[in-house]
């Protein structure tokens, strides 16, 4: 399961990547005077809609990945209270068996 958390991570790094506008190149000449505004044709409004999408996978993607962390917490403590009940289980063979072994070594000791 981790794998696919992993994998999960990997995507989203790279969607997030793409989501972040690029500096111009070194040397590129940048406009800084106060021209007004040209306005884009309608067609440019798809590249808005694609990054809105691609928030909205990343969203998606986030959402899932906290939701599968957050059941693999969950098992991982049902697991340490399983481990923790056996050890006690165990211990507690152990010491029976200490005891059981000792008061069987006075026995045998008692009779020479």
């Amino acid at each position: 399961m981790g794998h696919a958390s992993e994998e999960l991570k990997r995507i989203l790094e790279k969607m997030k990547g793409e989501l972040v506008p690029e500096a111009p190149a070194p040397g590129t000449v940048v406009k800084k005077s106060r021209e007004p505004v040209k306005r884009r044709p309608p067609a440019a409004a798809a590249p808005a809609d694609k990054k809105s999408e691609k928030q909205e996978l990343i969203t998606k993607y986030e959402s899932a990945l906290r939701q599968k962390e957050a059941e693999h917490e969950k098992e991982i403590k049902i697991l340490r209270v399983e481990f923790e009940q056996e050890r006690r289980l165990l211990w507690g063979e152990i010491d029976e068996l200490e005891m059981r072994t000792h008061l069987e070594g006075n026995h045998d000791s008692g009779g020479i």
